[in-house]
């Protein structure tokens, strides 16, 4: 690439702004028809100096940005029908050079950065219609990476090497060009470290390759190849939970071809899949090398070596694990509940019928009924599964499942409810469950249900709140909580004795907007912790000491939409809490707090929700945690991190 050393114009430009945003654009003069436009939003301890040199026929430009806090730039070049783009955000602290240059037969732009916090990078360049581009982020943590992208002729090339250390990071490759596509990713669904290498080229055929590597802490590292055309798809997708090498490509043209020559250590999913008949693969192992494929002439297959087995997979893995599983429901929260067997069950309600349906290994099974509000399970003693509902005619249900013979029936437990139902086994009588209800009286209602005559007896224990009430179970007791007894918005507890006991009511304080939930804390056998919305819309917990009936409410930030729901690693070396939540955007999102409540973490996780999230700690066979959600289109969605 060369350009003409005259120059016509040389601007020069220093800015140490207070969160202001501004944008230009200047035109190449002498006949040149490239231009470029630069918008940013940077915070008041960042510095900017920018350069634009204009040349005969061109223009370079130059930019430099170092400082802290929010700071966004975006820069885009254009000229005789190409365009090419470049973006940068960071929350944190940012260093960064970026370098382009435009003129109307060519143009390419460069950036380099380290940036700490929230931080994202894009290059992206188009002729006609041909397309390629790279992008990585990270949701916590830090990030070093250099981008390029050029127009060259009838090409367009992207590059980038790239690594970074913390939460949720991810870096891709793509081109396109019509209907075909090519498309390269690989992140943690966690926390750990990636690093890639990657080029994409948008040309006579499309293609792209990566060299990636993950080590992963608590999560699982994924890398995916995908090539599109008018005949069909080819996919692969490789994931383990503690380190990752995959030299990735991908193709599109001629040949259809999705290959990645693989190393991994730790709980491998590995899959391949084929366009039209040539169907699926998939395999896992803890310790696998080899090669994984899939074209567009042949089925898809794995060359692999060390423990790996063939396996079925219930749906397709996708990068960020969220799997969709379709259904027509109701954006009421799903739950999800492991059987003896190891197989994972999400129980639902349908939009046409408000009828149960068991989402079980990936597919659907109707249970009957009709109810409203959220379903609730449990698991007893001998393995079988009860799901509690609140009926169409008001009444407590509960749906007793074999999952063995998937033999069920329902039983009607009596009541008159304006709430969906919580659970707990009891843990000093195993034979019993503690079902919690809120009564037509707008008082709290206790049902003892003894798991073997599956009989109810219900006790009334007073108290005047709304919304849903929520129970823990410890030792002897069972400890209720519920929003506002009478109209003060406030947090209450009920603390009452398991079988057939009388209660007494506990204030908590606080202003809030929802009903709360609740889990003992791991580590701390004497507290409980409370999460729910406040009057601000943020996320705050109340450290419940039950001995005392004392605590502590300590905020968590965040905007969040509906109830959280919160759950436990299995993982008890953590003893972390984690609080699922609807942002206020919808999306998923994890507030995980260490043990004691002392510090917190968020991490997005993507997707659109209209439910309230379900979760669980899935033992088999991943050890690993399943979230669940109604999407926007209204089917099952599910995320495992």
């Amino acid at each position: 690439m060369r350009y003409m050393a005259f120059k016509a114009l040389i601007l020069t430009i220093l800015l140490q702004s207070a969160c202001m945003a501004a944008s230009f654009s200047v035109s190449s003069g002498e006949g040149g028809s490239a231009t470029i436009a630069v918008s940013f939003d940077l915070d008041s301890s960042t510095e900017m100096e920018q350069s634009i040199d204009m040349t005969r026929g061109g223009l370079v430009e130059g930019l430099q940005i170092d400082g802290e806090g929010h700071n966004v730039v975006s820069r885009t070049l254009s000229a005789s029908g190409s365009t090419i783009s470049g973006s940068l955000s960071a929350e944190g602290g940012l260093a960064s050079q970026a370098c382009s240059y435009a003129h109307d037969r060519e143009m390419a732009l460069s950036q380099q950065a380290e940036a700490r916090g929230q931080a994202q990078m894009e290059v992206a360049g188009s002729l006609n219609a041909r397309a390629a581009s790279q992008g990585v982020g990270v949701d916590s943590g830090l990030l070093s990476s250099v981008q390029s992208v050029a127009v060259d002729g009838e090409k367009v090339i992207a590059c980038q090497d790239s690594a970074a250390l913390g939460a949720l990071a991810y870096a891709e490759a793509k081109a396109s060009s019509g209907e075909s596509s090519v498309d390269l990713v690989g992140g943690l669904n966690g926390v750990g470290l990636i690093r890639e290498n990657a080029i994409a080229v948008a040309g006579d055929e499309l293609a792209a390759t990566a060299d990636f590597r993950a080590i992963s802490l608590l999560s699982k590292g994924y890398a995916a190849s995908r090539a599109t055309s008018s005949e069909g798809e080819s996919y692969t997708y490789a994931d383990s939970k503690e380190s990752l090498a995959s030299k990735l490509q991908a193709r599109a043209g001629s040949v259809l071809l999705a290959e990645q020559s693989l190393k991994g250590e730790g709980d491998l999913v590995l899959y391949a899949r084929s366009p039209g008949q040539g169907g699926a693969v998939s395999y896992s192992g803890d310790e696998v090398a080899g090669t994984l494929s899939a074209s567009g002439d042949g089925t898809p297959k794995g060359e692999l070596l060390g423990d790996v087995e063939e396996t079925m997979l219930g749906a397709e893995p996708v990068p960020g694990y969220w799997v969709g599983y379709g259904g027509n429901l109701v954006d009421a929260r799903p739950f999800l509940i492991e059987d003896s067997s190891g197989v994972d069950h999400v129980f639902v309600r349908q939009y046409s019928s408000n009828a149960l349906f068991d989402n079980r290994g990936g597919t659907w099974y109707n249970m009957g009924g009709a109810f409203y509000g959220d379903p609730w399970a449990i698991r007893d003693s001998s393995g079988n599964i009860h799901v509690f509902v609140r009926g169409s005619d008001s009444g407590l249900w509960d749906l007793f499942l074999d999952p063995t013979s998937m033999g069920h029936a329902w039983n009607g437990l009596g009541g008159y409810i304006y709430s969906s139902p919580t659970a707990v086994i009891d843990p000093t009588s195993p034979g019993y469950a503690g079902i919690m209800v809120h009564g037509s009286d707008d008082g709290l209602w206790l049902a003892d249900l003894n798991l073997n005559t599956l009989n109810a007896v219900w006790h009334p224990l007073g108290g005047r709140y709304a919304g849903t009430p929520y129970v823990v179970a410890q030792g002897s007791k069972y400890y209720t909580f519920v929003w506002g007894s009478g109209s003060d918005y406030s947090v209450w507890v009920n603390e009452c004795t398991t079988i057939g006991g009388s209660g007494t009511w506990y204030p908590l304080g606080g202003y809030t907007y929802g009903s709360p939930v609740a889990i003992s804390e791991p580590g701390w056998s004497d507290y409980i912790a409370v999460f729910t919305k406040g009057s601000d819309g943020a996320l705050w917990v109340y450290d419940y000491n039950m001995v005392t009936h004392s605590g502590a409410w300590l905020p968590r930030g965040g905007l969040i939409n509906g109830q959280p729901f919160v759950i436990a690693d299995g993982d008890t070396t953590g003893d972390y809490i984690h609080a699922f939540i609807r942002g206020s955007d919808d999306s998923l999102w994890d507030c995980r707090s260490s043990s004691g409540l002392g510090s917190y973490t968020w991490y997005s996780l993507g997707g659109k929700l209209l439910s309230n999230p379900g979760a669980m700690w899935d033992d088999s066979p991943e050890n690993q945690i399943d979230v669940a959600g109604i999407g926007y289109d209204s089917s099952l969605w599910r995320y495992w991190t």
